[in-house]
């Protein structure tokens, strides 16, 4: 998990991509790809802690259901 205070659900998009990229870069032994899929959400302001951790693991897995490595709000 990450937690940026004080960003934007922009900002935090957009370092996961950048995260995304760079792991995609790695070259890993054998024939296959080192991808990511990472969940991304922004609390709201009458939001737990825990409903915002569901939202972001929700996001995660519409993530991975692409089949991609990627970032899903």
């Amino acid at each position: 998990m990450v937690i940026l205070p004080e960003s934007t659900l922009e900002t935090a998009k957009a370092l996961a991509e950048q995260i995304c990229r760079k792991i995609r870069t790695i070259q890993a032994p054998g024939d296959f790809a080192v991808t990511l899929s990472l969940g991304v959400a922004e609390r709201h302001a009458d939001e737990s802690p825990a409903a915002l951790m569901e939202r972001a693991d929700q996001a995660l897995y519409r993530a991975k259901a692409a089949g991609k490595a990627g970032v899903s709000e």
